[in-house]
């Protein structure tokens, strides 16, 4: 169903099956934040839904918010009827299949964020094998299972802690927001 929707995006790879979320409130969203200076993307993220062009919210998101939002790099992880933890959707210069596939069973990979709703910093070997600060968490959305993993600009790692939080936050909200649309 989902590949029908986007059948030609860059940033998705082929045969993922989705749970079909309720959709979120956009504009309560986009709101709460500073950090991107041009609410107009926010704006238009919430048009391109309107009118169901998915592929292009999920550009405006991919490639303008998410990094002005501070984040290099990253990809989404949703977990598949096999337990397996597969990426999904890649944000910034990596292209998806350098994102190797991570099973739930394993004491490595981003198991351990499945369930975590609170997003955590981390200094570390980043999720292509790469030295970075990163942060990842789970969805925090009752109906999509995964992992949210994104690499955070140098430039922006010079601010605290919190504030790069606060960014991933609302990257995720959107994100979700993005998915839950789609049929």
């Amino acid at each position: 169903e989902y590949q029908k929707l986007i059948p030609s995006s860059p940033y998705l790879k082929p045969s993922t099956n989705l749970i079909n979320p309720n959709p979120l409130n956009i504009p309560s969203i986009v709101t709460a934040t500073m950090a991107v200076n041009d609410l107009n993307l926010f704006q238009s993220i919430d048009e391109q839904l309107k009118c169901n062009n998915y592929e292009e919210a999920l550009r405006i998101l991919v490639d303008k918010i998410v990094p002005r939002l501070g984040f290099a790099r990253g990809c989404l992880f949703l977990l598949n009827t096999k337990e397996q933890l597969v990426p999904l959707l890649r944000f910034g210069d990596y292209e998806i299949s350098a994102y190797s596939q991570y099973f739930v069973d394993e004491d490595d990979g981003f198991k351990n964020y499945i369930f975590s709703h609170l997003p955590t910093k981390i200094e570390g070997l980043g999720g292509t094998g790469n030295m970075c600060h990163y942060i990842c968490a789970g969805l925090d959305d009752p109906k999509l299972t995964g992992v949210l993993y994104l690499e955070i600009d140098e430039e922006q790692n010079k601010y605290s802690g919190n504030f790069n939080i606060a960014c991933f936050k609302i990257a995720r909200k959107l994100l979700i927001a993005v998915l839950n649309k789609i049929k």
